[in-house]
């Protein structure tokens, strides 16, 4: 790809980014007011319960349906009863309550330092690539613009 080709790329790129965006923020505005249209709430036929606690709202189109989907609040992903929320949840609960609703995890956490600390503690480096590896999830590039203003 010649340096001209990988301008027009660039340039349709930046263009498309731009249109994106601007579309996005109308359809963002677009789905606010439908949800704030939506009885959260049974009202009709079009309003039914989900699993899990939750409810949705369906409105029919001629394009397709819409359905706003109020789900049921996300349980936390763990409890510290270390914490003064934690504690608080203990001194409610039986042991017997505690060992039915939760379960103990250990987890291990990479160090912050741990691509420069895996280099002094594993000299061998197929060794220290293997453990890199298995500590390592993928990434993607990205591409991101900085436009000349319009």
């Amino acid at each position: 790809m010649t340096p001209t080709d990988l301008r027009q790329r660039v340039n349709l790129m930046i263009g498309l980014d731009r249109e994106i965006k601007e579309k996005t923020s109308l359809l963002n505005s677009l789905k606010a007011e439908i949800i704030t249209a939506a009885p959260r709430e049974e009202t009709d036929e079009n309003w039914e319960k989900t699993p899990g606690g939750g409810c949705s709202w369906r409105i029919d189109a001629d394009l397709g349906i819409a359905r706003v989907t109020f789900p049921a609040d996300r349980l936390k992903d763990k409890i510290d009863p270390h914490t003064k929320d934690g504690e608080k949840l203990w001194r409610r609960l039986t042991p017997r309550q505690v060992a039915a609703l939760f379960e103990l995890v250990t987890i291990w956490r990479p160090v912050a330092s741990f691509r420069e600390t895996l280099v002094e503690v594993i000299p061998d480096g197929r060794e220290r690539k293997a453990v890199l590896r298995a500590c390592e999830s993928d990434s993607k590039p990205t591409v991101s613009f900085e436009t000349a203003t319009a």
